[in-house]
């Protein structure tokens, strides 16, 4: 394909027929501009795809981290729950100014005096703010709420 264009070239130029050597050089440069924008045009279609299947799987992530934190905040829950029966247990036995099981009000002053803790676990969120990759996510809420939650973290 090369050898043929390179014939045409040189003969155009060979026969002195400027005019038609510039309208070939022409076709030849627009050719060329055509090949970068497909291939430009090619390159942002496949940045596109590869943005949109690593949002797809940070946001996946995200949903089972959220999800993850809900199940834990509920078991901190449950723990708050049981630690405020003995506690009731507690301040009872000290109304009454009557200990009914010694061993019972000591287990209870024990597990009132647990200490809980408790921490999120964000991976997913903190490559996000940190990557720069929020720009990612098209939903205008899911923005917000990532965003007041940097807000509350720092």
């Amino acid at each position: 394909m090369i050898k043929f264009f390179r014939k045409i070239r040189q003969t155009t130029l060979t026969e002195n027929k400027f005019g038609k050597y510039l309208t070939y050089a022409i076709g030849e440069i627009i050719l060329v501009v055509i090949g970068i924008l497909i291939a430009l045009s090619i390159n942002n279609w496949n940045q596109d795809r590869i943005e949109h299947k690593e949002t797809e799987t940070l946001l996946s992530n995200l949903k089972l981290e959220v999800e993850e934190n809900i199940k834990d905040l509920k078991d901190q829950q449950n723990l708050l729950k049981v630690r405020k029966d003995w506690a009731d247990f507690i301040l009872k036995s000290l109304d009454d100014q009557k200990v009914i099981d010694s061993a019972m009000f000591i287990t209870a002053i024990t597990r009132v005096g647990w200490i809980m803790d408790y921490s999120q676990m964000l991976p997913t969120y903190t490559e996000i703010v940190s990557s720069g990759k929020l720009s990612y996510i098209n939903s205008e809420n899911l923005k917000k709420a990532l965003a007041d939650i940097n807000h509350k973290l720092n």
